[in-house]
């Protein structure tokens, strides 16, 4: 697992759209607003890619876009239409240091791995490294176990307690945030010293846990080019 900053690795960014479109196909969800190529070109976003120890090939990914006070996160585009509050939400964390985690995708060779769980996590470790203090997220149901773990906590006074019908409405997506990702009030003790110890050392090779089942996973996420 490496980090990267999406304007200073093009190619690597095509490779994780070509993945995200992929498994978003492959679920049958081909309307989601906020998957377009402007992260890009957007110098406050940087992303994190598993790559398979046997071809090198990107497996999954998942990105940290950073709110610059104009430009908004993609949670607001998907459910600002429907609770405009949402801008707001960003705009009181904004001189904190605010970002959302989100575009997460596993490719079929991994499913069942639980690289979902061990990139979110490791985002959050990674987004100290850009000046994140606060960070959001949106969230299909089936994974509002997972990020609670991390201290992600859903934001009751957005949308009906929280939900919105998104992609679409055969789905129920929450939004959520950790306030302090420095301190990591909320999460899970095991899951927190997980994270402690990415943050301090960034290049590791670790066998995580997830569902029962081991992954060996060697992290890189030192950012070398500068923010």
């Amino acid at each position: 697992m490496r980090a990267y900053r999406a304007i200073d690795n093009r190619e690597l960014c095509d490779q994780y759209s070509e993945g995200h479109v992929q498994i978003l196909r492959d679920f049958g969800i081909t309307n989601v607003t906020t998957n377009n190529d402007e992260w890009k070109l957007d110098p406050d976003v940087y992303f994190l890619m598993c790559f398979d120890d046997l071809d090198s090939e990107p497996v999954a990914g998942v990105r940290i876009q950073k709110f610059n006070g104009v430009d908004y996160p993609p949670v607001c585009e998907a459910v600002g239409d429907m609770d405009s509050n949402v801008y707001g939400e960003l705009d009181m964390a904004f001189e904190l240091g605010t970002a959302e985690i989100c575009g997460l995708w596993a490719g079929k060779r991994v499913l069942g791995r639980g690289l979902g769980t061990i990139l979110t996590r490791a985002g959050v470790a990674f987004a100290t490294q850009v000046n994140v203090k606060c960070l959001f997220c949106i969230t299909a149901q089936f994974n509002i176990d997972m990020v609670r773990a991390i201290g992600f906590r859903e934001i009751l006074t957005l949308g009906n307690q929280g939900l919105f019908p998104y992609p679409n409405e055969m789905y129920q997506a929450s939004v959520l945030k950790i306030p302090d990702i420095d301190s990591l009030e909320d999460a899970d003790p095991i899951v927190k010293m997980r994270l402690l110890s990415l943050r301090a050392m960034n290049e590791q090779i670790f066998t995580e846990t997830v569902h029962k089942k081991e992954i060996t996973i060697s992290y890189n996420l030192l950012l070398t080019t500068d923010v």
